[in-house]
């Protein structure tokens, strides 16, 4: 009589060269002693044992299952309490010149795992994964699952079908008015609808959501704007499902709202690193804080709260929302380890300025004027964009408006430019009136920034407030370069020196400039020929006339007085000065 268990998978492990090909069968049968005979009696595990052959000489591969053993069957009894099953898997792989296969067919593992569902009343998760890396796999699906194994290694697997906790309860408190929301698990949302007036997600813009449901707000992947009276809620969500504990969000190009997986025993969020290095942007998640109906960058992902992220690819790129306790010490998920995670940081800045907008009601709206040698023209990484307002009308709103497709930053970074850098900031005001606020700027020396709100014109650096009446103004802060009124030859510094002095001078049309060095002779010392420059300032030591105190064959001058010229253009000036040994 053959003995068939209820389940089982068959783990295929084949050499690339074709040299070894070996099936390794795991599953679960019939509890109890089974009758086979008259006088056989036995346990599945017993007798569906198939105990792994001698390998032929000179045979470098080898696999089997660590049980009773080494064998090549191992059938556990089903029972109907939950339990963790583990079958330690083991290969040995030889020289094949290409990387040998761990197969197995998902959709038995799902039969598999449906069956101890059915038996326990509990789901369970099935997974793979190498003990000596702690990648994992998950072993369900709907195709073949494939492990690539490198030649000459031994691999220590571990599969392990696991039973759910069950279902958590989770809570959370809304405020009176919105809240953007997320559930980190599978379960009834009736306790969170019962709570909202209204809600919307997103799909490339706002859409009205009539009931909350997880089939209009999936779990962790989504997230929810709920207008509610406020109030604490609480949810029983299944949050150790194979299905929930590691999630693909697929980010369109542009604006998408997600959730945030389950903190359950990790006491920490999603790290949001894990979401912007597959993109590679360091300014893509932002946080909504109910109070102050405001945005902030986050750090992490909090489970219950939903959070903006903007995808400047131009293409839909996928992340995986993963659970923190799935998490690996260096911050990546267990099941995809390749998936690096590098912290998020915002680029440093040659300059910038905090502007804000203080409204009747109390909010406050900042964007963050910057200047930036590597910054282009238009929105680039130094920027920080601005997700779209919450849905609701009465909302006072601040940001710099681009001429590309995310439209509004909160951050607006330009290069400084002679010709004059402009920042067009709108501003719209949900009340009477407001106030655009800011502290009063370091504007580098020569330079000039001011502010015009309809026909008025302040120097942002002589005051520092601008009040606006209610509704939409546009606003445009202008950086300007001030030339210099007349072309001069100014005292050299130090003076009285010993060797060495900077000649400083400014011009107010570009010209080749040379100057002169001579002695009380008047004798010609020292000529320093500086080329071609552009009108401007050339007073500081980076950027005016040098000499050492030699001669043009290369001597120390002697102490004494000693003139020195200007020639630029037309230009001619000369002043004295004194070397002092």
């Amino acid at each position: 009589m053959k003995i068939q268990p209820v389940a089982e998978v068959a783990f295929n492990v084949v050499a690339s060269d074709g040299s070894f090909d070996r099936d390794l069968r795991l599953g679960v049968g019939p509890e109890g002693s089974i009758e086979t005979g008259p006088s056989t009696t036995g346990s599945i595990t017993d007798m569906t044992a198939e105990q792994s052959p001698p390998e032929a000489p000179g045979t470098s591969f080898r696999a089997w299952i660590a049980s009773t053993g080494a064998l090549l069957r191992d059938i556990q009894e089903i029972s109907s309490s939950p339990v963790t099953r583990s079958w330690p898997i083991y290969v040995r792989t030889g020289t094949t010149g290409a990387d040998s296969i761990l197969r197995w067919y998902a959709p038995d593992v799902n039969a598999l795992v449906m069956q101890l569902d059915t038996s326990t009343g509990v789901p369970h998760s099935a997974t793979i994964a190498d003990l000596a890396t702690g990648e994992t796999w998950e072993l369900t699906g709907d195709v073949w699952g494939e492990i690539y194994l490198a030649d000459n290694r031994s691999y220590n697997f571990d599969v392990v079908l696991t039973p759910s906790a069950g279902e958590t309860f989770v809570d959370g408190n809304l405020i009176a008015g919105w809240n953007l929301v997320s559930v980190p698990g599978i379960g009834d949302l009736s306790n969170l609808d019962a709570m909202s007036n209204s809600a919307f997600v997103w799909n490339g813009q706002y859409q009205g959501v009539g009931f909350l449901t997880q089939a209009e707000v999936p779990a962790v992947t989504a997230g929810v704007f709920i207008n509610s009276n406020g109030g604490a809620y609480g949810l029983n969500v299944d949050v150790d499902s194979s299905s929930i504990r590691d999630v693909t969000a697929y980010l369109n190009a542009g604006w998408n709202l997600i959730g945030a997986p389950s903190n359950v025993d990790s006491g920490s969020g999603l790290p949001v690193s894990n979401v912007t290095s597959q993109f590679n942007n360091q300014a893509a998640v932002f946080a909504y804080d109910p109070s102050s109906r405001s945005y902030t960058l986050a750090n992490e992902l909090v489970a219950g709260n939903g959070y903006w992220v903007y995808n400047d690819t131009g293409t839909q790129v996928d992340v995986q929302l993963t659970q923190p306790r799935h998490l690996g010490p260096d911050g990546s998920s267990l099941f995809h380890p390749a998936q690096m995670a590098a912290a998020p940081a915002l680029s440093s800045l040659d300059w910038s300025l905090p502007v804000t907008l203080a409204a009747e009601d109390g909010s406050l709206r900042t964007v963050q004027l910057g200047l930036s040698s590597d910054a282009s023209v238009g929105y680039d990484r130094l920027d920080v964009p601005m997700p779209p307002p919450p849905p609701v009308r009465a909302y006072s709103q601040l940001y710099v408006a681009v001429d590309d497709a995310v439209g509004r930053l909160t951050r607006s970074v330009q290069a400084m430019e002679r010709s004059g850098t402009e920042w067009v900031m709108n501003a719209r005001i949900d009340g009477s009136s407001g106030v655009i606020e800011w502290q009063r700027p370091s504007v580098p020396e020569h330079w000039r920034l001011t502010m015009q709100a309809g026909g008025r014109r302040v120097d942002m650096a002589e005051r520092q407030s601008l009040a606006l009446t209610g509704g939409t103004h546009d606003l445009r802060v202008t950086l300007t370069w001030i030339a210099p009124t007349a072309t001069r030859l100014m005292p050299n510094y130090p003076n009285p020196f010993n060797p060495e002095t900077w000649i400083p001078f400014e011009l107010t049309q570009a010209a080749d400039v040379t100057v002169r060095v001579y002695g009380q002779d008047g004798a010609v010392v020292r000529t320093l020929e500086l080329g071609y420059r552009a009108e401007g300032y050339y007073t500081g030591i980076g950027d005016a006339a040098y000499w050492d105190g030699r001669n043009e064959s290369g001597e120390q001058v002697a102490s004494g007085v000693y003139l020195y010229e200007l020639q630029a253009g037309e230009y001619r000036a000369i002043r004295r000065m004194v070397i002092l040994k």
